[in-house]
């Protein structure tokens, strides 16, 4: 079945931080991702159910500091090679 790709991942993070900064502005449709950080902690088998969880974290001005979380919601998917569980997860800032 293989695993997610990143980038898919990245992309739903970016959507996902997107609307969390558009809910917050002031005005309709203003705003446009200028940075994405992403860490990607460890491999996301296809068909894993995940959860996105996140908010804004500081407005400086026009900007918006957006996080969030995709993880598999503390079910415990996954192995980190030696013997213990951790969730498949992707952080960005």
């Amino acid at each position: 079945r293989g695993l997610c790709h990143g980038g898919a991942m990245t992309s739903l993070m970016d959507d996902f931080c997107g609307h969390a900064a558009f809910v917050t502005s002031d005005s309709p449709w203003s705003g446009a991702t200028v940075q994405v950080n992403v860490s990607l902690k460890r491999p996301v088998p296809v068909g894993s159910v995940l959860r996105i969880a996140g908010g804004v974290k500081e407005r400086k001005g026009r900007k918006v500091f957006v996080e969030a979380v995709l993880d598999d919601g503390g079910r415990g998917e996954g192995d980190d090679g030696e013997g213990g569980e951790v969730p498949p997860t992707v952080y960005a800032t």
